[in-house]
């Protein structure tokens, strides 16, 4: 049985080996991808710093009277349009209004009377006022 156990132990320690080995090699990977980044940053800083070239200088400026000259603007008033409208009177219109006649009414006699009916009035336009409940 001791076969077994030292399997374990080589299993064990090959494990670990192989842990400690993944780890130094992304810290290594983390340190040369930095480094690399640094160098390309110093090496384009460096380029831009030396190949900066001077601006041409300027000639010495003459000396100027300058005048300004200001413009005032006056409203001028204006006159309203003269606006004349006439509009002609409208004719009152014609209204004719016709109301019927009422029918003659019969002496009461004792013979037989023909079957008439009494019209109906019309409806008045007078205010009525409703009932109090």
């Amino acid at each position: 049985m001791p076969d077994l156990r030292d399997r374990e132990v080589y299993r064990r320690e090959v494990n670990n080996n192989r842990e400690v080995i993944r780890e130094d090699d992304s810290a290594n990977g983390l340190l040369i991808g930095l480094s690399l980044a640094t160098l390309a940053a110093l090496g384009l800083g460096a380029f831009f710093l030396f190949n900066d070239r001077p601006a041409p200088q300027q000639a010495p400026a003459q000396n100027r009277t300058v005048i300004e000259r200001t413009r005032e603007v006056v409203p001028v008033p204006q006159k309203a349009p003269d606006v004349n409208i006439q509009v002609p009177a409208a004719p009152a219109p014609e209204v004719n209004i016709q109301a019927p006649s009422p029918a003659p009414q019969q002496p009461a006699t004792d013979q037989e009377a023909p079957n008439v009916t009494e019209p109906v009035p019309s409806p008045t336009l007078e205010p009525t006022t409703p009932a109090n409940p």
